[in-house]
């Protein structure tokens, strides 16, 4: 059965002057994968930071398994939700599997367990990573660096990852293999949602089950990939000019761009979406 993990209403907020989101309301469940998508500067990366508490909304509710983020303590908010950064900006000097252990801090009390060592062994396995369990964390390439920190994230067994752009360090091959093991996460454990930001409109309409499309700071589209993904709305937010058809083999959406019609605005350097 499924349940409401994060139900956020209203959501607003600003850069100084300058508004970023203007009312968003956002619903998640268990058992589902959920794309942000947008252009640079819709509000995407910042939508996230406040549904982990990084950020405080100018207005607007966040409640996560149905109580308010806001009255919660950081080691409630860590036992609830995971939060993946679009970059990494720090090197640790630690061994890769002492840094997937940092996501068992909410669950420990006095010392690391077993079960915790399992969890995180477990977890660096799912990804492909044992290989690297006892390596220098800052030896590893920036899409490795990545994957750890993801590995870091599903090891914390928060209910909700939030994920900003957990591949775009990551060649196709492993963009693919990345993605699966997240659908994986959430089908295998009822429990679990994600909300992940997203770029590529092909890998958005191959694993989420609902698609939110950012414009101007409010939500343009919400519903499922074939709702949303349309042309007319990619021409609106995009400024691109693409076919929409469906794969007859897999019965897969196909998005194709076919050329762009106006620049994307630049990085004001507080969205890194």
């Amino acid at each position: 059965m499924r349940t409401t993990l994060l139900e956020a209403t209203d959501l607003r907020f600003s850069w100084g002057e300058r508004p970023v989101l203007d009312g968003v309301d956002l619903a998640v469940s268990s058992g589902e994968v959920v794309a942000l998508l947008g252009r640079n500067g819709a509000g995407k990366t910042t939508l996230l930071r406040m549904l982990n508490g990084l950020l405080s909304p100018d207005g607007g509710t966040v409640l996560v398994g149905g109580d308010s983020l806001e009255t919660m303590g950081l080691i409630e908010r860590a036992k609830r939700t995971a939060y993946v950064p679009q970059s990494i900006t720090s090197a640790f000097p630690m061994r890769v599997i002492d840094v997937v252990l940092l996501g068992r801090r909410p669950h420990v009390t006095w010392r690391l367990s077993d079960r915790d060592v399992d969890i995180a062994s477990n977890t660096l396995s799912l990804l492909g990573l044992s290989e690297f369990a006892f390596r220098q964390f800052t030896q590893l390439s920036g899409g490795e660096r990545q994957q750890v920190i993801l590995a870091k994230a599903l090891a914390q067994e928060a209910r909700l990852l939030l994920l900003d752009e957990p591949t775009s360090d990551l060649d196709l091959n492993n963009q693919i293999g990345v993605m699966k093991r997240i659908r994986r996460v959430v089908d295998d454990d009822e429990n679990r949602g994600a909300v992940i930001v997203m770029h590529d409109l092909n890998v958005a309409a191959s694993f989420a089950d609902r698609v939110v499309l950012l414009h101007e700071g409010k939500v343009e589209a919400v519903g499922s990939p074939r709702e949303v993904l349309t042309e007319e709305n990619l021409a609106k937010v995009f400024m691109v000019d693409c076919t929409v058809d469906v794969a007859p083999t897999d019965g897969r959406l196909r998005i194709h761009v076919h050329d762009e019609v106006e620049s994307f605005p630049p990085n004001d350097g507080h969205e890194g979406d």
